[in-house]
């Protein structure tokens, strides 16, 4: 049984935009951080990359 599509509330599009340019950035940051052997600071960027492209916005 499928509910009501979700409709985005005034300006949760343009914040789920932000939202995920900061995370691919951060991912991008990431690889720069992996290739130049800064282990622990390549997990952190990794995980808040992936937490801010995935973030439920508007719900």
């Amino acid at each position: 049984m499928q509910g009501a599509p979700h409709r985005p509330g005034p300006g949760s599009t343009d914040l789920s935009l932000l939202l995920r340019r900061f995370g691919f950035r951060a991912l991008v940051l990431a690889l720069v951080a992996g290739l130049l052997g800064l282990t622990t600071l390549a997990i952190f960027l990794a995980l808040a990359g992936f937490g801010l492209i995935f973030v439920p916005v508007g719900g």
